[in-house]
């Protein structure tokens, strides 16, 4: 019989973890013990039984948690998930989905803390950016749970890899859009899910500092008036609407960062201003598509939500039975949609 992991982890005298991360060339291992626990791996020969932990998945289900946000992508975030288990009948898998408000850290940690004592096989994340939930994160992964992040990222926490759009790139693309659709030039309103990363996510903040960013360089003369941070709600997203339209009569665009674009447009819509604004937004939502075929939406950029879903279960899957590793990050592709698209 060969030697085993554990034997692996006290001839080095590590944790088991540390032995999977050197495996798996993970970071967290300074240089020194990764040369100390390679080296007891290659006196003993070891190799990943990958067979074996097939046939032991085949015996009984692949027990994964999805961990996700109250927020507009979350039902394309479950739609995924269950298009993916259905497509693998040769490889049961059960998703328990659960979720937490937006901003909710200690929520979110707790889901992760049951995940881990419902001994689940793997874990699927949107998570939030809060340092306790990275902490958290990290105290899962080094656990030999892999967690794999879908929609929003949180780097250096172990994790297995990153599912989403690419954020820098989505507000670059945004700015792009909304600066040639002015003409280079007018007053614009940023409606955002959140202004600072403490408990909002990282590909939203991502995603508004790149777009004011890109503005900034290619268009100078495009001023941001105001800033509205709605928090993913949709009742404040249109109060601020409201309140920031009547505040700037003389508004050209609006950039909204996250969810609430049905709130927003409906704002514009009561306020007479639907058809006069420049409105981006993101994702492909039917009320969204809808705001765009009324020419309330100008333009939305789609991070294909439903994908994010699907491919983390397919991800863990082939980790678990048989030891692929993803890259660290896997984009989903973006969609530039117009009315003449629809």
């Amino acid at each position: 019989m060969g030697v085993t992991l554990k034997e692996i982890a006290a001839l080095a005298g590590v944790h088991r973890s540390t032995v999977d991360k050197v495996i798996h060339n993970r970071p967290g291992v300074s240089d020194e013990v990764r040369r100390r626990v390679q080296q007891v791996i290659d006196q003993t020969g070891y190799r990943p039984n990958l067979a074996g932990r097939a046939l032991q998945k085949q015996a009984g289900a692949i027990r994964l948690a999805a961990i996700l946000l109250d927020v507009d992508a979350r039902p394309f975030i479950e739609q995924g998930i269950r298009q993916a288990v259905s497509a693998m009948p040769v490889c049961p898998i059960d998703v328990a989905v659960s979720s937490c408000a937006f901003g909710d850290a200690a929520g979110q940690i707790a889901l992760l803390d049951r995940a881990v004592a419902q001994k689940v096989d793997g874990i699927i994340l949107s998570p939030l950016s809060a340092e306790p939930v990275r902490q958290a994160v990290r105290r899962v992964t080094g656990q030999g749970i892999p967690v794999v992040c879908t929609n929003t990222d949180l780097e250096d926490t172990g994790r297995l890899c990153y599912i989403g759009e690419d954020a820098g790139k989505a507000g670059r693309v945004a700015g792009r859009v909304l600066g040639e659709f002015l003409g280079g030039k007018g007053k614009i309103a940023v409606i955002t899910s959140t202004s600072a990363l403490r408990a909002g996510t990282y590909f939203l903040y991502v995603r508004e500092k790149s777009f004011l960013a890109y503005l900034g360089e290619r268009f100078p003369a495009i001023e941001v008036v105001q800033t509205a941070p709605c928090l993913e709600d949709p009742a404040q997203t249109y109060r601020m609407t409201l309140q920031l339209l009547r505040q700037q009569p003389d508004l050209d665009g609006l950039y909204i960062v996250g969810g609430g674009v049905g709130a927003v447009g409906r704002a514009v819509q009561e306020t007479g201003r639907g058809g006069k604004l420049k409105i981006v937004c993101f994702e492909d939502y039917p009320e969204i598509l809808s705001l765009l075929r009324r020419e309330i939406v100008t333009c939305t950029i789609n991070s294909n939500t439903v994908q994010q879903g699907e491919l983390p279960v397919r991800v863990l899957a082939d980790f678990l039975m048989q030891d692929v590793r993803p890259p660290e990050h896997l984009y989903t592709p973006s969609e530039i949609l117009l009315r003449e698209c629809l």
